[in-house]
């Protein structure tokens, strides 16, 4: 996969061929053709691998509400800030119109798996009476928004990552307004 990503990455999804991605991994066409059966495959199975951090925190662990809103917009930030996120976030953007069950099984692995460990930790804190929230699915979009939102959209625009002071900041100032 780490070949197909490259590739992907430097000439873009269109313009590589599965005959491209053997070449570089140098094996056969047919060979790749048995572990994946299509470039789309390919594409989905290199979206599953980027986007499976790890969703190492417990939501029922935390008496400090901010401080467990941090960690966690932290842990995420750390993730899809980083390089790798950005270039198949970008990749998957571009690839989008032509290719809508990728950017479909992209928004299932990445976008909705991040989103429910925010919105795990925020039912965790309301079921402990921490946090007086109505709407936990809305108040994720929200701090994740106004946390790391503008940060990762700069970084799939400029093609640069933030400095994550500057993100750690913005995310305490997002909790302390929230909290």
């Amino acid at each position: 996969m780490q070949a197909a990503e490259d590739l992907f990455g430097a000439r873009g999804y269109a313009a590589v061929s599965m005959d491209d991605i053997a070449q570089r991994c140098e094996m056969s066409k047919k060979t790749l053709y048995e572990v994946f059966a299509s470039k789309e495959d390919l594409l989905k199975a290199l979206i599953a691998d980027v986007e499976a951090y790890p969703l190492s925190e417990s939501p029922d662990d935390a008496s400090d509400p901010a401080e467990a809103l941090r960690s966690t917009l932290r842990m995420l930030a750390r993730f899809v800030l980083s390089s790798r996120h950005i270039n198949v976030s970008r990749l998957v953007i571009s690839e989008s119109a032509n290719a809508p069950e990728v950017a479909r099984h992209y928004y299932e692995q990445g976008m909705m798996r991040g989103k429910g460990l925010l919105t795990a930790r925020l039912a965790a804190l309301k079921r402990r009476g921490l946090i007086a929230v109505d709407d936990v699915e809305a108040a994720a979009d929200m701090l994740f928004g106004a946390s790391i939102g503008f940060f990762l959209l700069t970084s799939l625009a400029r093609r640069t990552r933030p400095n994550m002071k500057l993100v750690e900041a913005r995310i305490a100032l997002a909790v302390d307004r929230f909290v």
